[in-house]
């Protein structure tokens, strides 16, 4: 901005050149303001232009927020409360590790948890441990005997709650970034932001005052505010129950393999001639080599996903090339505005405030407790009379007889042998399946496994 005792002179983003001549007498050239568009804005709007001149980069627009559920809360303070108790009274006993296993496996003890599956004994066992070595639980299994009575947490409501939370964070961080540039929108306007693709450019539409939207425009194409909008705009698409007029298999196809060319090559899509189905340069290399080139350097893939990765992008960069660039719809995005919030366009299902009856309905439609949800891992297999003849079903075995399986290793590999892997498959799903959990079975095993070994370097 360029400030003298009469003029102020500045440009906008969006192209809007102001000039605001002072009430002093002096004499003003007005061969140097000849190239200016001359507009009548209060002085609200011209705050907010001066510190346009001077925009810093920041980004306040977060696609990507985070989201912990009510009933993942509900998990995570449960299981803190029960394991931070149980480790004060576990660290009372000269041998808290042994302590902590005698409650769950050893039926001699006095501190023995009864009605427990073996499922539910191994996650608590593993829980309890984690909280005395760690301070804290490093990996929640929903298993736990102590979470029963809670709600569990079903994927397609944590995702579409997500969303809506996501969508909540975004309006407040649209209205901080109108605070800082002193903008406001009058109220009930429907406002419409459309964002091209390629460049992440905003136009606003909707507005009488075309000053207004210019200036919206501005503020939103500063730092990533204006990509960010529009990775909301994705990610709030529809995935398991409905449906957006907005996207296409082509449009994301065509959106995808321009930015993937761009990072890994640096060549923009637009700029390049299409010869033969193929993109050049313009001294004639083929992009696609160059393509090839950018995955195998780049260091934000890995080196096992390269060749996968590099097939995936030539797939859809051919047809593109094919089909040709122009030839493809843009994946332009528009999302409404109004009253503080964004409302999808569009689409069957809408994260706007005030419109989102349907989650609360779907939420109520999938409510269970975990107690419902896993009670099938909350009861101990019990194996009747043909358990037999479905395992060895299972295996396509004519004959086989677990007769024997209970003693020692030797006399199992005398009885049976040691080169029917058949049999020795059998015996190590007995071992796991059907067999005991104390360090005596456990013995036995790795017993059979070592003779098994060794009856193999005989062979």
């Amino acid at each position: 901005m360029n400030i003298n005792t009469n003029i102020q002179s500045f440009s906008s983003q969006s192209g809007i050149k102001v000039t605001q001549n002072g009430n002093s007498n002096q004499s003003i050239d007005k061969s140097k303001n000849s190239e200016a568009v001359n507009i009548n804005i209060d002085s609200k709007t011209l705050d907010t232009l001066n510190l346009l001149s001077s925009l810093g980069e920041e980004t306040f627009i977060k696609s990507y927020n985070n989201f912990i559920s009510d009933d993942e809360k509900a998990i995570r303070n449960r299981l803190e409360e029960v394991y931070s108790k149980a480790t004060k009274e576990n660290k009372k006993f000269a041998n808290p590790e042994q302590h902590i296993r005698d409650k769950y496996f050893s039926q001699a003890s006095p501190y023995y948890i009864e009605g427990l599956s073996r499922m539910e004994r191994e996650v608590a066992h593993r829980h309890e441990s984690d909280y005395l070595k760690y301070g804290k639980l490093r990996n929640i299994s929903a298993i736990d005997p102590n979470l029963k009575d809670l709600n569990s947490i079903n994927g397609i409501v944590d995702s579409v709650e997500k969303r809506a939370f996501d969508r909540d964070m975004v309006n407040e961080q649209f209205q901080q970034l109108l605070n800082k540039y002193g903008i406001s929108i009058p109220k009930d306007s429907n406002l419409k932001f459309t964002i091209e693709p390629y460049d992440y450019k905003v136009t606003v539409s909707g507005l009488d005052d075309k000053n207004l939207s210019s200036l919206i425009e501005d503020v939103l194409n500063t730092g990533d505010n204006s990509e960010e909008l529009f990775r909301h705009i994705q990610y709030s698409r529809p995935t398991y129950l409905g449906t957006s007029e907005q996207f296409s298999e082509d449009k994301s196809m065509k959106y995808g393999i321009f930015h993937n060319v761009k990072e890994l090559t640096g060549y923009d899509l637009r700029e390049l001639e299409n010869v033969d189905g193929k993109f050049l340069t313009k001294d004639g290399t083929d992009v696609i080599e160059l393509l090839r080139i950018g995955v195998m350097n780049s260091k934000h893939i890995s080196e096992e996903y390269k060749g996968v990765a590099f097939d995936s992008y030539s797939a859809d960069l051919s047809e593109v090339a094919k089909k040709g660039f122009e030839n493809i719809e843009d994946l332009n995005l528009s999302i409404d505005y109004k009253n503080g919030s964004f409302h999808d366009v569009g689409q069957s299902e809408t994260y706007g405030v005030g419109k989102r009856d349907w989650i609360y309905e779907l939420k109520a439609s999938k409510t269970q407790t975990l107690g419902e949800a896993f009670k099938e891992y909350r009861k101990d297999i019990v194996y009747g009379e043909n358990s037999q003849d479905i395992i060895k079903d299972a295996l396509n075995l004519k004959e086989f007889s677990f007769k024997g399986i209970k003693s020692e290793a030797d006399s199992l590999l005398e009885k049976y042998g040691s080169k029917d892997m058949e049999l020795i498959k059998l015996l190590l799903m007995q071992k796991y399946l059907m067999g005991k959990e104390d360090s005596e079975a456990n013995k036995e095993f790795y017993k059979l496994l070592k003779e098994w070994e060794e009856s193999k370097t005989q062979e």
